[in-house]
C-alpha cells in the first residue's frame, strides 16, 4: 500500500499536483486553454466548412442557371 501511495506521489510530484491550489491552477489553466485555443481554431474550422459549402451552393446554382 506504501508503494501506492508512492507511485501517487511521484506521479503527483512530476505533473506540479501538490495541493488543491495547484490543482485549482491546472484546472483553471486548462480552461483558459480551450477559450483561447481550441474554442478558437474548432469555430475557425466551422466558418471555413460553411464558407465552403456557400461556394459549392452558388457553384452548382450558377451551373443550373447555365443549363
Amino acid at each position: 500500500m506504501s508503494n501506492n501511495l508512492g507511485l501517487r506521489g511521484a506521479l503527483a510530484n512530476l505533473v506540479g499536483f501538490k495541493g488543491r491550489q495547484n490543482i485549482l491552477a491546472w484546472v483553471v489553466a486548462g480552461s483558459l486553454a480551450y477559450y483561447f485555443y481550441i474554442r478558437p481554431e474548432q469555430e475557425k474550422a466551422q466558418e471555413q466548412e460553411y464558407a465552403r459549402r456557400i461556394a459549392e451552393a452558388a457553384q452548382e446554382q450558377a451551373l443550373r442557371e447555365k443549363s
